[in-house]
């Protein structure tokens, strides 16, 4: 006993055939936009966790310069007082009686350890900056590849 069968003629055959490559086409082109669409989102949370460290660098930056900025002024301040004031320095709830010479030796050690930092994130910033730039032209590469070019000439 055999099912029903079907008679195709032969241009219904080449529509079937056809119809078959067509969605073919369909799926492998879905899964170049699914590719193309994890790349562009690997490309941007790259670009964006650069931005991210060149901004908290930045901060850093402009912190410990400000902080060195003030230390700086209270040395100066420091260094014009009289031999003959009485320094005090705060610890915790406390003060206590220093010499003038201690404060501007730990003024100056305080100085020469906030220069050290500020050196060492300034050469991180450097590479940080570098990884931006080779970041965003690897990201302007991928748009520039993929953008899709007008065929038609215009008149």
């Amino acid at each position: 006993m055999m099912g029903p069968t079907i008679q195709l003629s032969v241009d219904d055959i080449e529509k079937v055939i056809y119809m078959c490559k067509a969605k073919k086409k369909m799926s492998q082109k879905k899964e170049s936009a699914k590719q193309m669409q994890r790349e562009l989102a690997l490309l941007q949370q790259d670009l964006g966790r650069a931005k991210g460290q060149n901004e908290e660098i930045k901060l850093s930056l402009t912190r410990l310069k400000r902080e060195k900025s003030r230390m700086s002024e209270n040395l100066h301040n420091v260094k014009n007082l009289g031999d003959h004031n009485t320094c005090w320095v705060s610890v915790g709830k406390m003060f206590l009686k220093e010499s003038k010479s201690v404060i501007v030796s730990t003024i100056e050690g305080d100085i020469e350890h906030v220069n050290k930092k500020i050196s060492d994130l300034e050469t991180r910033q450097q590479s940080v900056i570098e990884n931006l730039k080779t970041v965003e032209k690897r990201f302007e590469d991928f748009v520039e590849s993929h953008k899709v070019k007008d065929e038609k000439p215009k008149a």
